[in-house]
Formats: C-alpha cells, structure tokens, sequence
C-alpha cells in the first residue's frame, strides 16, 4: 500500500509515454530544444518544434534505470483528422515481460510515413526484430508469445487516407501482415490455454463498432456489435476481455463490460 517516486524529471520535460510489465516500467520521455512555448488557442506556440525523446526503463526490485533509445521525431502530420494542432508525437509502447516494442520515424522520399518497429530486451539492450511500416504507427501492443513462438507485435498503421489497418508480426512473418482495416484500437494476449489470441474494435462508416477476437490462425469471433458511445478503451488477459465505453451525452452511462 505504500508509494515511492521512481524518476524526476528535468523542468520542461514530460512523459509521454508509460507501460509496466514482468518487473519493468518503461517511459518516454519528451521535450523541446527550443525556447518553452506559450498556450494560445488551441495549441502551443513550439508545437511544431521537433520533440527530443528518449525511452528509459527502470528496474522496479533495484531502481535501476537504462536508456533504451532515443531520437528526434519531426513530423507534424502524420495523418489526416486524428490532432487539432498539427506536432510531433512521442514513440509508442508496448511492453510484455523483458520485452519492449516501439517506433522510430523512418521516412523516404516515396513513403514519408514510413517507421520502424524495433523489439528489445531490456535486460540486455539487444534487438529482437525490427518491422518497416508503409504508414504512421497509431497503436503498438506486444506479447511475449506462448513457449517458443517468440514475440507477437500488433500494431495500427495509419495511411495519409486516414484509413487505418491492423497488422501482426510473428516470427513466421516478421515483416508484418495484413489482418483487417478499418480498425480503432487492438491488443495481444495469452488465453486461459497459453494460446496467443488477438483482440480488436472495428468500426464502420457510420461508426459503429464491433469486438472481434481470434486465437491466432482461427476465423474471428464477434464478441460484441453496436458500440455507438464513442471511442472504446480495450484489453485482454488470459480468458477476459474488458472494454470501457465514453458516453457522448452527459447523462447516459459509460459502461465498463467484461
């Protein structure tokens, strides 16, 4: 029941990112190189500045920190409607056991979109795998994977459509494949058996929504339909899926189902 501080951090610097798994918490870490920005209507007066990250993870039993990575993210529009103010966002993460997933920017001339997915350990700092991805990267979620899989990364990329696409990578294939489009948000998970399964809201053009689930390899399953209150928030764990629903009017409920 106690609490403790695990890090501070320098004036102007913010955490933009945080996840906790097998013993580790990881964060990002995110400031301006230039003069702080003042808030106007709506943004920041810097926010196109470009954003100095770095990904450190801590050790919860010895308090031991280690830098991961770190880099400068530039971009300002990664894809159409999804910011008010146009800025450079921090990495994602997703963290599962003594791994850690993320992205870093990779453009090109002809795919300006494009980043990398890097896999780390954390006890060691050496890279698992890295995935190349055709658009920006608007969710990343990782699991371990049962014995002798291997890591399992589903991740959200975003095209300059706006259309987004659930993509998996799996040792087998670890460029990443194509699973749906039309998709909000995803996660992995291991089932009651050990098995990986991968879980996932879809939405229509009326927007509309649909948990769809699968073990991996199997046709999906239809775990609910008609999720009409706004954006949902997902997860899964062994044999639950929980999903919490934002209510658009002020005085309708905003359930949470498992």
């Amino acid at each position: 029941g106690a609490t403790r501080s695990v890090v501070s951090l320098a004036g102007g610097h913010g955490i933009d990112g945080l996840a906790a798994s097998g013993g580790w918490l990881v964060y990002v870490e995110g400031w301006k190189a230039g003069p702080a920005g003042k808030q106007e209507t709506p943004c920041m007066t810097n926010a196109t500045e470009p954003l100095n990250w770095r990904i450190v993870a801590v050790n919860l039993t010895t308090g031991k920190g280690v830098n991961v990575d770190s880099g400068v993210n530039r971009r300002t529009t990664p894809y159409p409607g999804n910011e008010i103010c146009s800025s450079p966002t921090a990495p994602l993460l997703g963290v599962s056991g003594n791994l850690v997933a993320y992205d870093r920017e990779d453009a090109t001339g002809s795919q300006p979109l494009r980043e990398r997915i890097v896999i780390r350990s954390l006890p060691g700092g050496s890279v698992v795998r890295q995935v190349e991805t055709a658009g920006a990267v608007a969710g990343i979620t990782l699991v371990a994977g049962s014995s002798g899989s291997g890591p399992l990364v589903a991740y959200l990329e975003q095209h300059a459509t706006g259309s987004a696409r659930l993509m998996l990578s799996s040792p087998g294939k670890p460029e990443g494949g194509e699973v749906t489009v039309g998709v909000e948000s995803a996660v992995v998970s291991r089932d009651a058996n050990g098995i990986d399964r991968l879980t996932w809201v879809a939405f229509d053009d009326q927007g509309g929504r649909t948990i769809w689930s699968a073990t991996l390899g199997d046709d999906p399953t239809r775990i609910d339909t008609g999720l009409h209150r706004g954006w949902t928030a997902l997860a899964a764990d062994t044999s639950r899926i929980v999903w919490g629903q934002v209510a658009t009017d002020t005085d309708q409920p905003a359930p949470i189902t498992v």
